[in-house]
């Protein structure tokens, strides 16, 4: 069989290659396992994406007599604002001469052989795909979404016109204090936060989680008006066998954020970012479309591939993956940040 038959089976084929990209496992990473309790998802047949964002308040209704019209809805203009789909794009060449001892195989031998290289070298770039898309939901629990080499591609709080709330401070440095002064700055926090949500707090349902820096979970843990609280919380954990790396307090899921190993994603030590999880849609993701044939006006998918032959020489073949994403937060007013008192 020759090589450029064998690229120009089904297997290889743009279609089946984002389906079978798509069947690759990988560990989901944290915010990404929050699933539709954290970002809402849907899809777009456009990379451009209208948000309209009213201030919708309740009401009193006047009581009228019998048989008297009603009292007609009030429609209220929406501020419109236009976001875009970000285009992540790796790319992997698989050369003909690399490929020496597979050619000389059986023809289902060098099938198999070609098929296992391309599926190593798609996991990875998945993989590369989906820390990327994580590092962006984690930009926009925070309301500001940056691109790798730092610069801004989402600010939120300027989009919506909202303005970044101040730090909370936390007194953990200090042992003497107590239990409901700490109790009372998480709950002033929570109110505020649900008061002026616009409809995004749904109560019974929306709880507070907190990524928090190593340093301030530390100190947070170990507060003397603390520690039995969590020492309750760790022995119950430990009887179940899981490790104790969060608890709940005044309302609040604090998380000792870990994230990854080369300190990408990361909280500063002495800081805790704190967002909703279960509101009224206060983030999501909006998958948008790819640029080529078969997929132009169609829904967006979560991820693309393609395959690029050299059709010069016949010297490579080209894999590559795509996905066109937008995280946003709607609802940036509901995000809080703390950090350790001096």
């Amino acid at each position: 069989m020759l090589l450029t038959n064998l690229f120009n089976l089904p297997t290889f084929q743009a279609v089946e290659l984002t389906a079978q990209i798509q069947r690759i496992a990988y560990m989901p990473t944290m915010l990404e396992a929050y699933g539709e309790s954290l970002f809402v998802t849907s899809r777009s047949s456009s990379p451009f994406i209208a948000m309209a964002q009213t201030d919708e308040m309740l009401s009193l209704i006047t009581t009228s007599p019998r048989g008297a019209p009603p009292v007609e809805l009030e429609k209220r203009p929406g501020d419109v604002r236009i976001f875009r789909t970000h285009r992540l794009a790796k790319a992997s060449t698989l050369y003909v001469d690399s490929l020496t001892a597979a050619l000389t195989a059986p023809d289902w031998q060098m099938i198999q052989a070609v098929q296992a290289e391309f599926a190593d070298r798609a996991a990875r770039i998945r993989r590369d795909i989906a820390f990327t898309m994580e590092w962006m939901r984690f930009g926009a629990i925070q309301g500001r979404v940056m691109d790798a080499d730092g610069s801004i591609l989402d600010d939120f709080w300027e989009s919506w016109g909202v303005g970044m709330p101040g730090w909370i401070e936390l007194p953990l440095n200090d042992p003497t204090a107590n239990l409901s002064e700490l109790r009372g700055a998480i709950r002033d926090l929570l109110r505020t936060a649900e008061r002026t949500s616009k409809g995004g707090w749904i109560p019974g349902r929306t709880v507070f989680h907190a990524f928090c820096g190593r340093d301030f979970y530390d100190k947070l843990v170990t507060h003397p008006a603390l520690a039995q609280t969590y020492l309750y919380h760790a022995g119950a954990n430990e009887l179940r066998g899981q490790i104790m790396d969060q608890f709940e307090f005044g309302g609040v899921l604090w998380i000792d954020y870990r994230g990854d190993d080369a300190g990408v994603l990361a909280i500063p030590d002495d800081e805790a970012h704190l967002f909703p999880v279960g509101g009224n849609e206060v983030f999501r993701t909006i998958w948008g479309p790819a640029e080529f044939e078969p997929w132009i006006n169609q829904p967006g998918q979560e991820i693309y591939a393609i395959m690029i032959p050299d059709r010069d020489r016949g010297a490579w073949m080209r894999w590559e993956g795509y996905t066109y994403p937008l995280f946003i937060c709607v609802r940036p007013e509901m995000l809080r940040r703390m950090r350790i008192k001096p």
